[in-house]
């Protein structure tokens, strides 16, 4: 009669194999952090498309028209669109954030001048396709705001980022779901 061998691990092979597991988890995920300089600014683009997403999402909640705007300093702004009451700020720096709360805390003023910033956002209506008919003009497509409604949709734009003057991203903006068009020639 032939034996039979059952194989199985060992209790030592086993608890081999989760240390090992172990050391690769924290080996891999050591790599992957980020030190604290480089978590103190955020992509330009991102931080916008979480502005659009979170006024939307104030809007639908609060059942209210919501506004957006840009303000040169490193932030965006969500306000309540007809009492000007601001919601919530969206910075583009930790640290801006972070002295801002700080300056709160003890009722003082921040220097905005430690805080300088080379990023510029500017918003431009879309229009639908129009057919000249003997010189139409539009008036100048740059918008200061962007509105949400309680609908879920906003108004039709572009939003352009540019970094120390240069083109850093551009995107519009879909009306119905407040999230970027897709190009079809980028698919």
């Amino acid at each position: 009669m032939a034996r039979r061998f059952h194989s199985a691990f060992t209790l030592a092979e086993i608890l081999l194999a989760i240390a090992l597991i172990g050391l690769l988890g924290g080996l891999i995920a050591g790599a992957g952090m980020l030190d604290a300089d480089a978590l103190d600014s955020r992509p330009p683009d991102r931080v916008a498309l979480s502005a659009v997403k979170r006024a939307r999402f104030e809007s639908i909640e609060r059942g209210r028209e919501v506004s957006l705007v840009y303000d040169a300093r490193g932030f965006f702004l969500i306000s309540d669109a007809e009492t000007a009451v601001p919601i919530a700020h969206i910075y583009l720096e930790k640290k801006l954030e972070k002295a801002l709360a700080d300056a709160e805390k003890k009722g003082a003023e921040i220097d905005w001048d430690d805080f300088p910033n080379d990023v510029e956002v500017f918003f431009e209506a879309v229009f639908p396709e129009l057919v000249d008919r003997g010189g139409v003009n539009l008036p100048d497509p740059k918008i200061d705001e962007l509105r949400f409604y309680p609908d879920s949709t906003m108004t039709p734009a572009r939003i352009y980022i540019q970094i120390g003057g240069n083109d850093f991203a551009s995107f519009e903006m879909d009306p119905f779901c407040a999230a970027p068009k897709v190009d079809e020639n980028e698919k």
